[in-house]
């Protein structure tokens, strides 16, 4: 008898619920793909949140600046306000300055062994074929002399009494300080064989808002910044566990830095990193202010005589004292040696209506909290007084608190009083032709001015055109004074022009009007005519490595502009710039987000825009493209210049 068959019992499932193995590949590949696209869209949302957060795009090379200055202990996103430094970590105490660089910190030249920030010693020697300037004062002053010295030695060297002789700039400005400080250099230089030409003294901020590191721990004002903390060597108890609260805090920053570079490709890991170590540098800064109020031990030398003064009001009326006593004897130390003496007050920010900021450049500048602000608005007042006194005695003082009154492009860089490469350059040309009055033309009386062209036709609004101011003597001999530093102002009348930098103009929009330049008693006039078509292409794009340039097209509807945007690169990132100001070629990243750039996302794109208003002023219009880095513009189109009216 065969045996039964034994059944198979197993319950086979529905069709419709069977998953073939194609579709479970699909699914997991739909899952990646969503993860990798979230993933996207996250890091994307924190290179927007980066740039929102700093005011910059992000970039690889960012990130790890700001880390690095993160384990440094110092800001990133630009220099703050602060009270009195706890440390000089690049300063040393000196004999005779209060304070030099330390030159055995830095080892690239930058200081001199004498601790001056300069590559050479600050004991030239005067010849037949040079011009020695010794520039004194502040960081400002450093600044114009390590920035803009080949500015002003180029524009010395147009001067025809400086003919075949080499400009030599020596810096004996330091950050931080102030007279007599300025007064004991240039006597230090000159005591150990030093010579000069001429002595450029460019200060008065520090005078004034610095005080503040010095009277409130019973140190004179006038003693150098900050000296409490620089003698002090037995911190109290309690100053000693603050101490020891910002140690620790500071290593802890400079862990959480290092466990962000573990995760340095990543835009998102980045901008935690960032937001958090911004919280971090916000708790260390206040309780080193907490550290720099403290009360500082008091000895003989750390407040020698003491303030003369209760108030910090009173410390700036004395100081402002000192400052015009300083000058004056600069000035007679200058020409017992037969060297010119020149003596600048520095612009600064937060005095009301001397200089027109853009949004981006105000939010950068002003800060209403800020203690410099009142500083600046009740001591400047006091300096102008006593330039007024330095004036009557006949030294070559002069006020440049409104040197930037007509310049509406971006000069300062921070809440204090610095200013990039433009304004020390603004700054240069003025002194330079200061300088130049006093060896060419002093003495000299003008019979009448003439400019040259006699009429100023401008063609473009992108395009600055030179002009050139001469003194006429009654025998016909001429002299060029072009520039404030002549004592020759120049300004637009109707709204035509712009004055920018020394001798050279810009069209603000279309239509008639006159530049007035004027000299002492003497006042020119020259007519201009600003005209173009309503479009215009300035064929001046930067190509990519590829060898193609973006290009702009624009689609005119009346009230509206299509922008057709080409030719830009697959790869890296895109922006449209719209602006009332020309857009250079090679446009500084750092500048980008004061332009409110528009994001590309695409190569081949259109961009609808609202039309300039009809008033002839010209909307300038310009691609830029960043790497994949998002550190370096690797192309930029033509500019384009839409204009009605």
């Amino acid at each position: 008898m065969p045996l039964p068959v034994e059944e198979n019992t197993a319950v086979e499932a529905p069709a419709q619920q069977r998953l073939p193995r194609r579709r479970w590949r699909r699914r997991a590949m739909f899952a990646l793909f969503g993860t990798l696209l979230v993933g996207v869209v996250i890091e994307a949302g924190a290179w927007a949140g980066w740039w929102y957060s700093t005011g910059g795009v992000f970039t690889w090379q960012r990130a790890a600046d700001a880390r690095a200055a993160a384990r440094a202990g110092v800001s990133w996103s630009g220099p703050q306000a602060g009270g009195q430094r706890l440390a000089y970590p690049d300063c040393v105490l000196h004999p005779y300055l209060g304070f030099v660089y330390d030159a055995s910190q830095w080892s690239d030249g930058q200081v001199s062994r004498w601790g001056f920030a300069d590559d050479a010693p600050p004991l030239q020697k005067r010849a037949a074929d040079r011009f020695v300037v010794g520039v004194v004062g502040g960081s400002v002053a450093l600044d114009l002399s390590k920035y803009s010295d080949g500015t002003l030695a180029a524009a010395l060297e147009r001067s025809p009494r400086l003919q075949g002789r080499r400009v030599e700039v020596v810096r004996l400005a330091i950050g931080g300080y102030k007279q007599p400080q300025q007064l004991l250099a240039v006597q230090l230089a000159m005591a150990i064989g030093g010579e000069f030409d001429c002595i450029v003294c460019l200060d008065g901020f520090n005078e004034i808002a610095l005080l503040n590191e010095n009277v409130p721990h019973g140190v004179p004002a006038w003693f150098p910044r900050g000296w409490g903390r620089l003698m002090e060597r037995a911190p109290t108890p309690e100053q000693q566990r603050r101490l020891g609260e910002l140690v620790l805090l500071r290593d802890a920053r400079r862990e959480l830095a290092d466990l962000a570079d573990c995760f340095w490709w990543s835009p998102t890991a980045q901008l935690l990193w960032y937001l958090r170590d911004r919280r971090a540098g916000r708790n260390i800064a206040a309780r080193t202010a907490v550290a720099e109020r403290a009360a500082v031990t008091r000895s003989f030398a750390v407040t020698g005589p003491g303030p003369a003064s209760a108030s910090e009001a009173e410390a700036r009326v004395e100081m402002a004292g000192v400052w015009r006593r300083c000058s004056q004897q600069l000035d007679a130390l200058c020409k017992a040696h037969g060297a010119l003496y020149l003596h600048f007050l520095q612009p600064n920010q937060y005095l009301a209506g001397s200089k027109p900021m853009s949004p981006a450049e105000e939010a950068r500048a002003i800060q209403a909290t800020n203690p410099w602000l009142p500083a600046v608005r009740h001591g400047y007042p006091l300096l102008q007084r006593e330039g007024a006194v330095l004036q009557e005695a006949g030294v070559a003082f002069e006020d440049l608190t409104q040197i930037f009154r007509e310049h509406r492009e971006a000069l300062y860089v921070d809440l204090c009083c610095h200013l990039n490469k433009s304004g020390y350059d603004i700054l240069a040309e003025h002194i330079a032709g200061a300088i130049r009055a006093r060896i060419e033309i002093a003495g000299v009386d003008f019979e009448r001015l003439r400019v040259s062209p006699p009429e100023l036709k401008l063609g473009s609004p992108a395009v600055t055109e030179r002009f050139v101011v001469y003194g006429v003597m009654r025998d016909g001999a001429e002299y060029e004074i072009t520039g404030s530093g002549f004592g020759t102002r120049a300004s637009g009348n109707g709204g035509i022009v712009e004055v920018r930098g020394t001798g050279t103009v810009r069209a603000q929009r279309r239509g008639r009007g006159e530049l007035v330049v004027l000299h002492g008693r003497h006042r020119a006039t020259v007519p201009v005519v600003a005209d173009w078509p309503d479009l215009v292409e300035v064929a001046d794009g930067v190509a990519d490595a590829t060898g193609q340039a973006p290009r702009i097209r624009v689609n005119d509807s009346g009230s509206k502009l299509q922008i057709a945007c080409s030719g830009l690169p697959a790869t890296g990132s895109r922006f449209l710039v719209v602006s009332t100001q020309p857009v250079p070629p090679a446009l500084a990243l750092t500048s980008l987000p004061e332009f409110q750039p528009v994001v590309l996302d695409a190569p081949e794109t259109t961009v609808p825009l609202a039309a300039p208003p009809n008033t002839g002023e010209p909307l300038f219009l310009r691609i830029v493209a960043v790497n994949q880095t998002l550190d370096l513009v690797v192309a930029a189109s033509n500019l384009v210049i839409v204009t009605r009216g």
